[in-house]
């Protein structure tokens, strides 16, 4: 009888998935982080601002509207550069954008700049004075910044107010 306990017990484990790590499930991150001109997606680190890097780590998108590849599950949009094998641009969605190159769902991970946590529906002004280094400047729509070859936008969805989108990409744009 103990045997078949030792042999079952390690088989409900994982019938009852608790050998799979949070967030592999639906395969979207649960942490994405711009720091010190790099980006961390759940701890891993693009080799460089490729397509073909971060979706070494993101997978295959669920479209591909033009040059834009969207995860509609995981709330992210990665722009290509008009080589089309460069990254311009990771959108990062907080809420639904009405634009066809917007993801269907939101991004339900936690995004951090710097260490610190950024928001959906966060005031402009709060983003602006949480990362003074990032010299954002004070337009009431789209606010941006850069530091260390990283440039940040935070952008509002729909004129809805407060954060709906961070969008961020190498250079100074």
């Amino acid at each position: 009888m103990r045997g078949i306990r030792l042999f079952l017990s390690p088989l409900l484990l994982l019938l009852s998935g608790s050998f799979i790590p949070a967030g592999t499930s639906t395969g979207c991150p649960s942490r994405i982080d711009v720091s010190n001109g790099k980006v961390s997606i759940d701890g891993k680190m693009p080799e460089d601002f490729s397509i073909g890097s971060f979706q070494k780590i993101l997978g295959p998108p669920t479209r591909i509207d033009g040059t834009v590849f969207i995860y509609d599950n995981c709330g992210i949009s990665l722009f290509a550069a008009a080589d089309a094998v460069m990254l311009s641009e990771m959108q990062v969605h907080f809420r639904h954008e009405n634009v066809s190159t917007a993801p269907e769902n939101d991004f339900a991970g936690k995004f951090t700049l710097q260490g610190k946590e950024i928001r959906g529906g966060e005031s402009f002004d709060k983003v602006r004075s949480s990362f003074p280094r990032y010299r954002f400047d004070h337009d009431k729509t789209y606010p941006e910044g850069y530091r260390k070859g990283i440039y940040v936008i935070v952008d509002k969805a729909n004129n809805d107010p407060g954060v709906g989108c961070v969008s961020f990409g190498p250079g100074d744009r």
